[in-house]
C-alpha cells in the first residue's frame, strides 16, 4: 500500500521523523512501545501589530522550538482559529472598521502537540469608509410645466451617514445639483416630451439608484386663426328657420368649431359644419354667419351671407314636438333631436322630463341644454323628470325656465285642446290629483292632452310599470282625455286605447312613451305588455302631434341617419265631433297672427284664450 500524505500543508518529505513512524508502521516493526512524539514546542514569543487598515491586522512572532520540529502556527481571533500558517506572520482579514480584537498564535508539531497561546490586543483603523449609498427617491412627480420648463418635487432619500444633494438628470445627461427635493427643469422647447431623472448622493460619493419619469411641457403657443370658413350654402328655408352649411376650415393645430351670427351678433357654437337658425320672423331677410375657432381662441374672418325666411302663411291646427330624456353633459346627445325641432317648427313644444342630465342643474341646462333645445325656449312648454328633482325642488329647472314653468303643475289651451304638465313621482300624486280634478272641471267638452315624466304604463325593464301613476289616469279618464305622453323609459312605446286598469277599452286614454330626446342609454324591451302596440329603444327622436278640433294625427319622426317611425290617428272621446266652432276659426286666425309677430311665440294665442269661457 502507498501513501501520497501532507502534514499541515507539507509534504511529508520535509517531516523525517514522521515519516520514520509512518515506514516503522508499515513495515510491521514498529514495537508499539511509548516511544512517540508527546513534547509540545515551545510557546511563540514577539507577538506584535505589523499593520492595520480598517478590515485587516497584520500580525508576527518569533518562531518556536520543538524536540522533533515545529510543524505550523494556529492564528486565532477572539478565541476562534482563523487559519494555519507554516510562516511566523499572518494578516486576519474580514474585520470591522475601528474594532478591538484579541488575537493569539500556538506552535504544533507533526505529532498533533501545541503549545500555549500567545496573546495581543489590536484594533482595525478608525476611520470607517462608507460605501452604503442612499435610498432612491421616491414619488417623483412633475407638478407643474410651462411651455419651456417643467418643475418636479420628491420624497427624500435616506442614508447610513446622511444625504448631501442630489444630482439631476435630463433625457440620461446630468444637468445640475440641488440639496432640496424639487428642482426645475428650465430652458426646455414646447410641446416635448423630457425624461426627468433624481439620483440621491452622499459625502463618500456613494449615487442611489436613479429615479425617473416621463413629462411634457405644455403645447407651443398657437397664434395662427384658422382658414374662414368657405362655400357658406343656405340648404333650406321655413317661416322661422334657415339651415346653413359650409365647407370646414383648416388649422395649424385643428379646428375646434365654429360660431354662428345673426345680423352680427354671435348666437353660439357647434362643432359641425352646419346650423339652423331658428325661431325667425316670416318673411324676413338675415345676414347670417360663421367663423372658425381653434383652441388656442383664434378665430378666423366671418363667412356670411343674406337669407330670408319662407313667406307667412295662414296656420292650421296646431303642431307639438314633445320627447324627454333629453340632453347629456355633452354637446352631442341631443344635437340631432334639436334640428328635429328646428325642421318640424311646431307651434309648442312639450319635454317629458329629465331634460337635462344628470341632477338638472342650472349649470348644465345652461351648458347643454340650452345650446340644443334651448333654440326652442320661446315656445317650451316644459315638465320636469326625476332627475331634475335630485336638485330640491327643481330649482335648476324651476330657475331654467322660469315664466315658461310657472309651477310643477300648470295647464293651457292650444287651439281647442287643453294641455296639462304635471310632475309625476316629483311630487305627492295625491296633490297633483287633487288640483288635475279642479283643473280638468273647468275645461269639460275639450280635448285633453296631460304628460309627465313616469309612465304608468311601460314594457320597458329599466322602470317598467309606474303603478303609483293610477290615481293620475283616472282622474283623466273620467274627464275623457285623449292622450298621455311620457319619457323616464330611453324607448318610444305607443299602446292602444285602454283604461286605467290597462284593459283595451275603445274610449280610453292612448299613451305614449317616448324617451327618446338623446339620451337612449340602452334600455331593454321585456315580454310586451298588454295592448302595448309598437316599441323600438335603438332611435332618438320626437313625437309630433298635430291637434285637430276633435282629433289628432301621430308620428314618431327618427333624427338623421335612422328609419324607425311610427304614425296613425286617433279621436278626442270627450269632445264634440260636429263642425270647429267659432272658437276654432279664431284660434286660426290667431297663430297666423302670432307667427306674423317676430318673436311673438304663441303671445296672441294666450291673449284669444279668453274668449274660450264665452263660447
Amino acid at each position: 500500500m502507498t501513501f501520497a500524505w501532507t502534514w499541515a500543508g507539507n509534504n511529508l518529505a520535509s517531516q523525517p521523523a514522521l515519516l520514520d513512524v509512518f515506514k516503522q508502521f508499515n513495515d510491521g516493526s514498529s514495537s508499539g512501545g511509548g516511544s512517540g512524539d508527546t513534547t509540545a514546542p515551545s510557546t511563540p514569543t514577539g507577538l506584535s501589530e505589523v499593520s492595520s487598515n480598517a478590515t485587516s491586522v497584520s500580525l508576527s512572532w518569533n518562531a518556536s522550538t520543538d524536540d522533533v520540529g515545529v510543524g505550523g502556527y494556529g492564528v486565532y481571533r477572539d478565541g476562534a482559529l482563523v487559519s494555519s500558517t507554516s510562516g511566523t506572520s499572518y494578516t486576519v482579514g474580514g474585520l470591522t472598521c475601528g474594532t478591538s480584537y484579541t488575537f493569539s498564535v500556538d506552535a504544533y508539531d507533526a505529532a498533533g502537540n501545541r503549545s500555549a497561546k500567545t496573546f495581543l490586543t489590536a484594533a482595525t483603523s478608525s476611520s470607517c469608509p462608507d460605501t452604503l449609498a442612499p435610498t432612491t427617491p421616491g414619488n417623483l412627480t412633475a407638478t407643474a410645466a410651462t411651455q419651456t420648463s417643467i418643475s418636479t418635487l420628491w420624497s427624500p432619500s435616506f442614508d447610513n451617514v446622511g444625504v448631501n444633494g442630489y444630482d439631476v438628470f435630463l433625457n440620461d445627461n446630468k444637468v445640475g445639483s440641488t440639496p432640496l427635493t424639487g428642482y426645475t427643469f428650465s430652458g426646455l422647447a414646447c410641446g416635448t416630451n423630457y425624461t426627468l431623472g433624481i439620483e440621491a448622493y452622499d459625502a463618500a460619493g456613494n449615487h442611489s439608484a436613479r429615479a425617473s419619469i416621463v413629462a411634457a411641457t405644455t403645447a407651443c403657443p398657437d397664434l395662427q386663426a384658422p382658414s374662414s370658413p368657405s362655400h357658406l350654402t343656405n340648404t333650406g328655408t321655413s317661416e322661422t328657420n334657415v339651415s346653413l352649411s359650409w365647407s370646414a376650415s383648416t388649422d395649424n393645430v385643428g379646428v375646434v368649431g365654429y360660431d354662428v351670427y345673426r345680423n352680427g351678433t354671435e348666437l353660439g357654437g357647434t362643432a359641425g359644419t352646419s346650423y339652423t337658425f331658428a325661431g325667425l320672423a316670416c318673411g324676413t331677410t338675415y345676414t347670417l354667419g360663421v367663423d372658425a375657432y381653434d383652441a388656442g381662441g383664434n378665430h378666423s374672418a366671418v363667412a356670411s351671407l343674406d337669407a330670408a325666411t319662407s313667406a307667412c302663411s295662414s296656420a292650421g291646427d296646431p303642431v307639438i314636438a314633445a320627447a324627454g330624456d333629453i340632453c347629456w353633459t355633452d354637446t352631442t346627445s341631443c344635437s340631432g333631436t334639436a334640428t328635429l325641432l328646428d325642421q318640424i317648427n311646431p307651434d309648442a313644444v312639450l319635454t317629458l322630463g329629465d331634460n337635462q342630465y344628470d341632477d338638472g342643474a342650472l349649470s348644465d341646462y345652461n351648458a347643454y341644454y340650452k345650446p340644443q333645445w334651448g333654440r326652442h325656449d320661446f315656445q317650451v312648454y316644459p315638465s320636469p323628470g326625476n332627475h331634475e328633482f335630485h336638485v330640491a325642488n327643481a330649482q335648476g329647472y324651476r330657475d331654467y325656465y322660469g315664466a315658461r314653468a310657472p309651477a310643477l303643475t300648470y295647464s293651457f289651451d292650444l287651439g281647442a285642446w287643453h294641455l296639462v304638465s304635471l310632475a309625476g313621482a316629483g311630487i305627492s300624486v295625491s296633490t297633483q290629483n287633487a288640483w288635475l280634478q279642479n283643473d280638468l272641471a273647468s275645461h269639460v267638452g275639450q280635448c285633453i292632452l296631460a304628460y309627465w315624466h313616469e309612465p304608468r304604463f311601460s314594457s320597458g325593464t329599466t322602470h317598467g310599470s309606474d303603478s303609483s301613476m293610477g290615481p293620475l289616469w283616472t282622474t283623466l279618464y273620467n274627464a275623457h282625455a285623449a292622450v298621455v305622453l311620457n319619457g323616464h323609459e330611453h324607448m318610444y312605446e305607443r299602446f292602444a286605447l285602454q283604461n286605467p286598469s290597462g284593459v283595451a277599452d275603445p274610449n280610453g286614454i292612448r299613451e305614449f312613451v317616448v324617451g327618446t330626446g338623446g339620451v337612449l342609454g340602452g334600455y331593454g324591451i321585456g315580454t310586451p305588455i298588454a295592448n302595448s302596440e309598437v316599441r323600438n329603444n335603438d332611435t332618438a327622436g320626437v313625437i309630433k302631434l298635430t291637434l285637430h278640433p276633435t282629433g289628432y294625427d301621430w308620428q314618431f319622426v327618427p333624427q338623421a341617419g335612422k328609419t324607425f317611425t311610427d304614425s296613425g290617428s286617433g279621436v278626442c272621446p270627450g269632445a264634440s265631433q260636429a263642425s270647429p266652432t267659432i272658437q276654432s276659426g279664431l284660434m286660426s286666425y290667431a297663430r297666423s297672427w302670432a307667427k306674423r309677430i317676430p318673436g311673438s311665440g304663441s303671445s296672441l294665442l294666450d291673449v284669444l284664450k279668453l274668449f274660450r269661457a264665452g263660447v
